[in-house]
């Protein structure tokens, strides 16, 4: 079919299941594809090579409303009938586009990103409107250019129009005559700047923000609404928020409750936990040791208390730098000038801890990926007039938030690499060596071991047409991955499934007498994530999990010395008195004399670092420039650094 002969060819994704119901020779689509055919003197059933371009075209993209009267014979795993189908058709590609965006609506719909690719539209040159409408200019602007304007710049544009219309060309009166309708944008454009959004254009695509910044613009919309007895529940709103914002954001949440509803936010940021009315702390750990309730009170209660939380409620922040470097050397950046970054030098201190500081959009990111990432690999400068001191890097490792890599079965233990160890160990037992079983067999992606019906994943998907799949415990092996025959292989009356079961402090006790496997255990543990199970789906770790565990793996491996290593904003997700993990994480890493940079707004982070650039004032177009460089003590002092004052008031 042409599905199969023109799509899969492309694309190299044969069994998928989605192409597969398309071109099901008895199924709908191919039905009403060869009515298409005979209505418009193609035959489908010629090999892709002797259609015309036109017969391709409609395969793929339909025939617009036309509506078909399609009846055909169905045979389904023996079971046959007639089927009967009136309607357009849209074409294969849009029957793609339509699962992935009713999937992606659930937070699914990876698999079919096989499938899609981003390219400007030739015709409007990615300004979305057609010329007749780019035509009409309003204020010296058309739709497409007002609308790249930043907040904090649409607010200045319709501000002025509202006080001062005669400056754009309209008469005295406009400002009033269209009070109503300038009010209403300057008041949501104004909602997202009090929540620390001003820099973004106006036209940013939602998918583009991060997990922080979409929950602010959320929650902006709430603000002049006049809703009440409404809860909202907001999961760590000061994500990739500027120490100074979160005022801004208190100031927000305040408003909301003052309107008479009821605002549940789980945070670990101090600053937002200070102006709560009532707290609620979990603990005593994470995992299965959490799920208690360890302290709840008002603010004073809490912190007068001995909780966990307690702590970073009273105490005064200690400028400390994790490492004193014995000598010092450079890496010098000069003339940086990506996006908006302003020609600012900088430089990184080599074999220390490094940490970018500034409001958000501040040019943090554009720095490390378009500047010095490109200018390392590319070894020559890429955004900038020049850069030294990258001669005796040995590599760069970017360790950020997204999920950790590797197929659907992907685990801790397999991604760090000590299940190798330990099915060894299950392969080297008296009954699995009388069986012949090799190392191999105790993988729950052989063949020889896994569960033939769930294919290892210990779940089974129920595939639905039309809405995302139903997974369900496997009926075979109850959930276990393996055939019985391998499940009978004990090691310390422990199958392989029981040992994958067993969180990573729990198995660091396990292998205690095994050097290799505990290693990476203790590793593990070291950096907070002895809670773990070894055995736990890749796909479940939260972004900071996924971050730690890919920390690790670069610890481990072989390309561990004389590096520099990049963390977006490690902190995120963590509670402050789980912040010792980080500092464990990065001694581990100064030790092998690796260079250490950080995006940071953690204040707790600040205060360890042995150089900080605060890059600013503001965000956008307003941000760039070079606030500070230097020593902690130092940006305590700055009269022009955001940071600089708000670490001061924490002394």
């Amino acid at each position: 079919m042409i599905i199969l002969n023109y799509l899969l060819k492309r694309v190299h994704l044969k069994k998928h299941k989605s192409l597969q119901f398309y071109s099901d020779p008895f199924g709908q689509y191919i039905a009403t594809l060869y009515i298409v055919g005979r209505q418009n003197d193609i035959d489908y059933s010629l090999p892709i090579n002797s259609l015309s371009q036109e017969a391709i075209k409609i395969a793929l993209f339909g025939t617009g409303k036309t509506v078909y009267n399609v009846n055909w014979k169905y045979n389904r795993k023996g079971w046959t009938g007639e089927h009967t189908f009136t309607g357009p058709w849209i074409g294969f590609v849009n029957l793609l586009l339509d699962e992935y965006y009713r999937k992606h609506a659930n937070g699914k719909g990876d698999d079919l990103k096989g499938f899609l690719i981003e390219k400007e539209c030739p015709e409007c040159g990615g300004k979305r409107f057609n010329q007749k409408v780019l035509d009409v200019q309003f204020c010296g602007h058309t739709i497409h250019s007002i609308s790249e304007l930043s907040i904090l710049e649409s607010i200045k544009l319709f501000s002025g129009l509202q006080s001062s219309p005669q400056i754009y060309g309209f008469n005295k009166t406009f400002g009033h005559d269209q009070e109503q309708i300038l009010t209403d944008i300057i008041g949501k454009l104004q909602s997202l700047d009090s929540l620390g959004l001003g820099y973004l254009n106006i036209n940013r695509q939602s998918k583009t923000l991060s997990g922080g910044e979409l929950q602010r613009v959320l929650l902006s919309t709430h603000l002049k609404g006049g809703l009440s007895g409404l809860t909202y529940i907001l999961d760590e709103p000061s994500t990739g928020l500027h120490i100074s914002d979160a005022q801004k954001l208190n100031d927000v949440i305040n408003q909301i409750v003052s309107e008479g509803n009821t605002v549940v936010t789980v945070e670990h940021n101090p600053e937002i936990i200070k102006n709560a009315d009532y707290v609620l702390e979990f603990g005593l750990d994470a995992g299965v040791n959490g799920g208690t309730i360890t302290a709840n009170g008002s603010i004073d209660e809490i912190r007068n208390g001995l909780s966990e939380t307690a702590k970073p409620l009273s105490e005064k922040i200690e400028i400390k730098p994790i490492v004193y470097p014995s000598e010092k050397s450079w890496i010098h950046i000069n003339q940086s000038r990506a996006n908006n970054l302003k020609n600012i030098d900088v430089s990184f201190l080599r074999n220390s801890l490094n940490v970018i500081t500034g409001v958000s959009g501040s040019g943090k990111t554009s720095l490390m990926r378009d500047v010095f990432i490109p200018s390392f690999l590319s070894k020559i400068p890429v955004n900038c007039e020049s850069i030294t001191g990258i001669e005796s890097i040995c590599f760069v490792n970017w360790i950020n938030k997204s999920s950790v890599a590797g197929n659907v079965h992907s685990t801790p233990a397999t991604y760090t690499g000590v299940f190798d160890h330990i099915r060894k160990l299950f392969a080297g037992t008296e009954k699995a060596k009388s069986q012949k079983l090799k190392t191999g067999d105790f993988s729950f992606n052989s063949k020889l071991g896994q569960c033939p019906v769930c294919k290892g994943q210990g779940f089974t998907s129920i595939k639905l047409d039309f809405i995302s799949d139903v997974e369900a415990i496997c009926d075979s092996c109850s959930g276990k991955r393996y055939q019985s025959h391998i499940l009978d292989i004990k090691y310390q009356g422990c199958d392989i499934n029981d040992v994958l079961n067993l969180n990573i402090k729990e198995a660091a006790g396990f292998f205690s007498e095994h050097k290799n496997i505990r290693h990476i255990l203790d590793i593990l543990s070291t950096i907070g994530l002895g809670y773990i199970k070894l055995g736990q789906s890749a796909s479940t770790l939260s972004g900071g999990e996924a971050q730690r565990l890919k920390i690790a793996k670069a610890i481990l491996s072989k390309e561990t010395k004389n590096g520099l290593f990049i963390f977006d904003e490690p902190s995120r997700g963590l509670h402050p008195t789980d912040l010792s993990y980080l500092a464990n994480l990065f001694n581990l890493l100064l030790q092998n004399n690796n260079t250490i940079v950080v995006i940071e707004h953690n204040p707790r982070i600040i205060s360890k670092a042995n150089h900080v650039i605060d890059l600013g004032p503001g965000g956008g177009e307003y941000g760039g420039e070079l606030i500070y460089k230097g020593d902690v003590v130092g940006l305590l002092d700055s009269e022009n650094s955001l940071t600089g004052r708000f670490l001061h008031t924490s002394q």
